[in-house]
């Protein structure tokens, strides 16, 4: 935990934080529009907490609809931005602290939805998991973006680029997945990025949009009828139900 929290103290400490402006990262836009379309779900006057909210948090516009957001998050120096942003938004900071995913010092039964970003696969998941069903009402749901750990291409990209991850950070496996649905009892996985890959040689042209929708919609048939696909592909959708009794 000590050195993710450095790592990332560094990473926003030059502004950057975890977000990646090049190369695989840039493809990943569907999966971040059908997990933002299940945030835009979350109903008026929910309770949500986010997990490794960053300074760019899903809070703002959470809060524009009348969702109250705790963001926490190991770095302080991600916390301190977080805050700053709150106060120009006119939103009580208090709302934004340094906390551990793993053992966030919150009251239980406090929350109606939790939500991650790649924040899983930088923590300890059983000991994530069970924090998250205790904080989480009876009936309330879980909601997470998180990178697979078996696709050759983006381990290839990986091993190239090790500066852009945190030497802890675990993609997560089959197993985890398993692991999940096993805690929560209800749990849906959404795979994403497999053939859309290919696209990564044309980032800077302006082939880039219609090669890749087409090689998206060529994934969704791929792994909606071959499931067994799913374990290579990059990035996985959660979504969790507690189903804890009152």
């Amino acid at each position: 935990m000590e050195r993710e929290r450095e790592f990332h103290d560094a990473r926003f400490a030059k502004g950057d934080g975890r977000r990646r402006s090049s190369g695989f990262y840039d493809l990943a836009q569907s999966s971040q529009e059908r997990f933002s379309s299940w945030i835009q779900e979350i109903p008026t006057g929910s309770r949500v907490l986010e997990l490794g909210c960053g300074p760019d948090s899903v809070a703002w516009d959470l809060w524009e609809r009348g969702v109250e957001v705790t963001g926490i998050d190991i770095s302080a120096t991600a916390i301190e931005r977080a805050r700053e942003h709150a106060e120009e938004r006119g939103i009580d900071p208090e709302f934004f602290r340094v906390d551990n995913a793993e053992a966030p010092n919150l009251t239980s039964d406090q929350f109606d939805v939790v939500i991650g970003s790649a924040i899983l696969h930088h923590i300890d998941l059983g000991r994530a998991l069970a924090n998250i069903g205790r904080v989480l009402h009876p009936g309330g749901t879980g909601l997470f973006h998180e990178p697979l750990g078996r696709n050759p291409a983006i381990n290839a990209y990986r091993r190239l680029t090790p500066s852009e991850r945190s030497a802890d950070e675990h993609p997560l496996t089959r197993q985890d997945l398993e692991l999940i649905e096993r805690h929560f009892g209800v749990a849906e996985f959404e795979f994403f990025h497999l053939l859309s890959l290919a696209a990564f040689p044309l980032l800077k042209t302006t082939a880039l949009v219609p090669v890749r929708d087409r090689l998206e919609r060529a994934d969704r048939l791929l792994l909606d009828r071959v499931p067994g696909l799913s374990t290579f592909a990059w990035v996985v959708l959660i979504r969790v139900r507690n189903q804890k009794q009152c």
